[in-house]
Parts: C-alpha cells; structure tokens; sequence
C-alpha cells in the first residue's frame, strides 16, 4: 500500500459531468486536491509553444532578410574589383543576358553553398545532440536530412538569393565601358 497518492486517472460514462466533476474535486476541503482536464491543459500546452514557435519563425525570416541584404552588399562590394574584368567582357560583346547571368550565377552559388552549409551543420547538431537529447529529456530528434516539408523553404531561400543578384547585375551591366577599362589611379 502505497503512503500517499500524486495522481489518479478517472473515466467517466457521461461526458459532459466531467465540468462539475472538476469542480467538486477543485473546491474539496477535507485535500488540497486539483483536478485537470488532459486534452484542455495540452491545448493550453500547444498554444503556449505555437507563440514561442511563431515567434522564432518571425526571427528567422528577419535574419533571412538580413542575410539577403548582406548578400547583395557583398555582390556589391564584388563588383568594385571586378570591373575591369567585367568591362572587358562587354567589350567582347556579351550582352545583357551574359552579364546578368555571372552576376546572379555567382549570386546562386552563394546562396547554395550557404544553403548547403546550413543543412550539414544542422544534420551534424542533430546527429551530436541526439543522444543527450534522449537520455536527458527522452526527446526523440529526427535522424534525416530534411523533411519533405522544409524542401520548398530551401527553393524559395535558393530563388530570393538568386533574384538578389539582380540589383548588382543590372549596376555592372549600366558601369560604362570606358571606366572599366580605364586604370583608376
């Protein structure tokens, strides 16, 4: 026989009892006892973290934009020493469509090896905190790569860091051809 009892799970035939049921329970003075109802307190549980989770999503799109915006400024910044090269490349005729594609072509493979950088380093935690995440919290984290979920999300960073090497293009392809080709002294 057990000296004092934490917990007790009760059933009951008739559903809608189980308001008054608490409330009896709750308001019993011979106990300090506290009647709760499972499926209310997990609903609160997960409005609880659906604020928390929203929250961190609103933090990730900022440093998304934030990123983009470094992005395009070290693109910028790129350019300044590569005028010569891209002058010279006007110069042997390429057009609006060549210079737009090295500019967002190397706007992309920023992107993408970011992205992909992202990705392992989150499978590497994964893989590194799993283990104490089980012993400690008994919290199961998933072992794959991405979830079919997230795969659009990656689409859609891959295409916003494209689209960013626009602004740089079209201000390589406006620089004139006379000060690319000029030594700055």
């Amino acid at each position: 026989m057990p000296d004092s009892v934490n917990a007790v799970m009760l059933g009951l035939k008739q559903r809608t009892a189980i308001l008054g049921l608490q409330r009896e329970l709750s308001n019993y003075d011979g106990e300090p006892l506290s009647a709760i109802i499972p499926g209310v307190e997990l609903q609160r549980l997960w409005r609880m973290t659906a604020n928390v989770e929203n929250a961190l999503r609103a933090a990730s799109v900022a440093v998304f934009l934030v990123a983009l915006l470094v992005l395009i400024s070290t693109v910028l910044a790129a350019l300044e020493g590569r005028r010569h090269e891209l002058a010279v490349l006007r110069a042997a005729g390429a057009g609006r469509g060549t210079v737009y594609g090295v500019i967002v072509g190397e706007s992309l493979c920023l992107t993408l090896a970011g992205c992909a950088s992202g990705v392992l380093l989150l499978f590497a935690a994964q893989q590194i905190l799993a283990p104490w995440a089980l012993m400690e919290w008994s919290l199961r984290l998933p072992s794959y790569l991405l979830a079919w979920r997230e795969l659009p999300l990656v689409a859609a960073v891959l295409l916003a860091g494209s689209l960013a090497g626009l602004l740089p293009a079209e201000k390589a392809f406006r620089n004139s051809l006379a000060d690319g080709l000029t030594p700055r002294s």
